[in-house]
Order: C-alpha cells, then sequence, then structure tokens
C-alpha cells in the first residue's frame, strides 16, 4: 500500500510538471535563446570591441576573454516565462516584431520587452527591453538591446540609470560589437 502511494504521488506530480512546463512558454523564450548565443561564444571566443562609458569618461577596448554569462545576465534575467509573470503581460503583435508591455497595476522590473525577427527565416534577430526598480531610497532603470546574425550574437547595448535618495543620478554605458 505504501509503495503505491508513493507510485500515485510521483505519477501526478511528474504530470502537473509537465502542465506548468507548457504553460509557462506563453512569452517569446528569451532566455533560451540568449543561452544559445552565450554557449556558441564560449565555443568560438570572438574578439568584441568594447565601449564603456561612465562619468562621462569614455574607454574603448579590444577584448576576447570574457565571461559571457555575467556579461549577458541582465538579458537572461528579463525572461518573463515565470509562472507569476503568466497574466501580467499584454504582446503587440506586428508582422515582424512583437512588444510586451507590462499591464496598468502590475509592479515587475521589465517594463517592456521587444523582439525583432527575420523577415524570411522568422528567426529572432533582436531583443530590447526596459526595465525599471524603484524604493523608497533608490531607482535603477535600464534600456537593454541585443542583435544577432544568422543565429550568432552581432552587438548588445546597456544604458543604466540610478538613482539614490539625496544624491545625483549615475548613469553607465556599456556597449559590445562583435568582431567576426
Amino acid at each position: 500500500m505504501k509503495y503505491r502511494f508513493i507510485l500515485f504521488f510521483l505519477v501526478f506530480s511528474a504530470c502537473q510538471n509537465a502542465d506548468q512546463t507548457t504553460a509557462i512558454r506563453k512569452y517569446f523564450d528569451s532566455k533560451t535563446w540568449v543561452e544559445s548565443l552565450i554557449a556558441d561564444l564560449e565555443a568560438r571566443h570572438p574578439r568584441v570591441e568594447k565601449t564603456w562609458i561612465y562619468d562621462h569618461q569614455t574607454e574603448k577596448e579590444e577584448v576576447s576573454d570574457i565571461n559571457w554569462q555575467k556579461e549577458l545576465k541582465l538579458f537572461l534575467d528579463a525572461d518573463l516565462n515565470k509562472s507569476s509573470f503568466i497574466m501580467s503581460y499584454d504582446s503587440v503583435n506586428k508582422p515582424h516584431e512583437t512588444t510586451y508591455r507590462l499591464k496598468p497595476g502590475e509592479n515587475l522590473p521589465v517594463k517592456e520587452l521587444t523582439v525583432a525577427f527575420d523577415t524570411i527565416s522568422r528567426e529572432p534577430v533582436s531583443i530590447s527591453c526596459v526595465k525599471q526598480s524603484e524604493n523608497y531610497f533608490f531607482t535603477t532603470g535600464s534600456q537593454i538591446s541585443l542583435s544577432a546574425r544568422a543565429g550568432k550574437l552581432a552587438g548588445y547595448e546597456i544604458r543604466s540609470v540610478q538613482r539614490l535618495l539625496w544624491f545625483k543620478p549615475d548613469s553607465s554605458y556599456v556597449s559590445g560589437k562583435v568582431l567576426h
């Protein structure tokens, strides 16, 4: 009897997990797409022309030793396919672009996510996102974008502003262009 109960429990929980997995994929799967770009970058180790702007100082450098998980973390974090987000976004579909906008009354960090697709292959070619978080002490906002060609990262930009209570806003900019 004890084993039947355990077997019943395992079968029931497996069925429940399968249903949850398919239900979560309501929005474009940006996380899986960015993970595939990262896997390609880690295999190829391409040279990247990086630009940083912070406190009105600009720095440019060509680099090839990049931790891509860290470098593209904001793009991985922009994933909308979380069970708690299922009813939080409206989508606007155009012929080669889909935009997800946070519904009024919702309070999530990703305010808008736009995915553009190739006109012929329908493969994703770019993603852009607007994120914002705030509380009594600080406000942070970022605009991030990433572009790809033939399934490989072409470039990315990260613009961010952080404002702490009683201080001037701090802004930063990072961009990377993959050199082929």
